[in-house]
């Protein structure tokens, strides 16, 4: 009787709170799709961790805490993706450029002592086409 009662309780609760979480997520991802994902995975921790729960505490906000961290573990995710990717495209594009232009490494000698004192720089000779 005691497992019926909670989970009567989680659903109502959560009947009540996933709109607002639903839009909590869309808030910081835009696919809806990708959206509807994370919510379904907030939702079962959610069910996981219902035991975990205070009732005397708002279940909204303890709802906003899980689906904060479950956004933020996805966001995490997916930018280490996109970063490792733009890191290989800019290695592929350096390595086409120094093989296309033999003045690439004088150019990225002038980029890395742009800023720099005139004591830090190699002497201008060294830099026969500025």
């Amino acid at each position: 009787m005691e497992h019926q009662d909670t989970l009567r309780r989680l659903t109502v609760d959560w009947t009540r709170a996933q709109p607002s979480v639903g839009r909590f997520i869309r808030s910081f991802v835009r696919d809806r799709g990708e959206a509807e994902d994370i919510l379904q995975q907030v939702a079962l921790v959610i069910v996981d961790r219902y035991e975990t729960y205070d009732p005397d505490r708002f279940f909204l906000g303890w709802a906003l805490g899980v689906a904060r961290r479950v956004v933020w573990t996805h966001l995490r995710e997916k930018y280490r993706e996109r970063e490792v990717l733009i890191t290989s495209a800019i290695e592929q594009v350096a390595e086409a450029f120094e093989r296309l232009d033999p003045r690439a490494e004088q150019m990225k000698d002038a980029v890395r002592f742009k800023g720099k004192p005139l004591w830090c720089r190699p002497p201008l000779a060294a830099y026969p086409y500025w």
